[in-house]
């Protein structure tokens, strides 16, 4: 019934409730799609260690776009299999947005692991939603290749930051919102859809129609390579504007919803 679809969603906001779990609807939904042929997976900005206890009680058939793009990662064969860094001058600009904002929280995503040149208490708040025991340590002494930096801080706070960014452009690198708390540098040109384009070639399923859902800014890329887009209910504007449906929030089994769609487009 599914074997026409890849189904890509996004995880904080879309699949994962208020509480990030996963609701019996939503895991049934899923499991239904899967035996009925359909390709199942998620993209999200979580890095490997916050993606894992997620991917542990979730069934995929597919590797993961995770990092927001800057790698696929298989959690079923627990290996990369495609990646992209931060050019190595990405150090330098980083401790310069640490000095000019000396309270904002920083992680260094790097491997499987988190470095935290910067702890506050939306980081430390951030490190606690999956009980991960970050590397504290300086910038210049986490290691070579960068997937991405998150800087964290309260939304009133964050907005200062990007005004500096965009007057002081780092032009190696772009900058994404994934979160009202969240602000994240990753490599120039690379987001979700990038990756999502790169897991249709690593998969050779171009015949496959591509049917996405999300909630924030940086699901919007891979809405624009979609064949069908959803925006959750509680999405941000800037999503529901250029989503092709609109379905119920992340709290209310939306994914099971898209999924009951794609279920009535094969009755018609």
């Amino acid at each position: 019934m599914f074997k026409d679809y890849l189904l890509v969603t996004d995880l904080d906001g879309t699949l994962l409730d208020s509480q990030k779990k996963i609701s019996a609807e939503n895991k049934a939904a899923i499991d239904e799609f899967i035996n009925g042929g359909g390709i199942f997976t998620i993209a999200t900005g979580r890095g490997y260690n916050m993606a894992l206890p997620i991917m542990q009680m979730l069934k995929v058939n597919a590797p993961a776009i995770i990092f927001n793009g800057c790698a696929i990662f298989d959690f079923n064969k627990e290996e990369y299999l495609w990646q992209e860094f931060l050019k190595k001058d990405s150090r330098e600009y980083v401790k310069k947005l640490l000095s000019v904002f000396p309270k904002i929280g920083c992680e260094v995503l790097s491997g499987k692991n988190v470095y935290v040149p910067a702890l506050n208490e939306v980081e430390k708040w951030h490190l606690g939603l999956a009980d991960i025991d970050g590397v504290f340590c300086e910038v210049d002494d986490t290691p070579e290749d960068w997937f991405k930096v998150l800087f964290a801080e309260k939304p009133e706070n964050i907005q200062p930051i990007i005004n500096y960014v965009k007057e002081n452009p780092y032009q190696n690198g772009d900058f994404t919102r994934s979160a009202d708390v969240f602000y994240e540098l990753i490599p120039k040109g690379i987001n979700k859809g990038y990756g999502l384009k790169k897991l249709v070639d690593i998969l050779n399923i171009k015949d496959r129609k591509i049917i996405v859902a999300g909630d924030y800014n940086n699901d919007i890329e891979m809405m624009k390579v979609a064949d069908i887009s959803f925006a959750m209910g509680n999405a941000v504007d800037e999503v529901k504007d250029i989503a092709h449906h609109i379905v119920s929030d992340n709290n209310s089994n939306g994914v099971a919803e898209i999924i009951d769609y794609l279920k009535s487009l094969n009755k018609l």
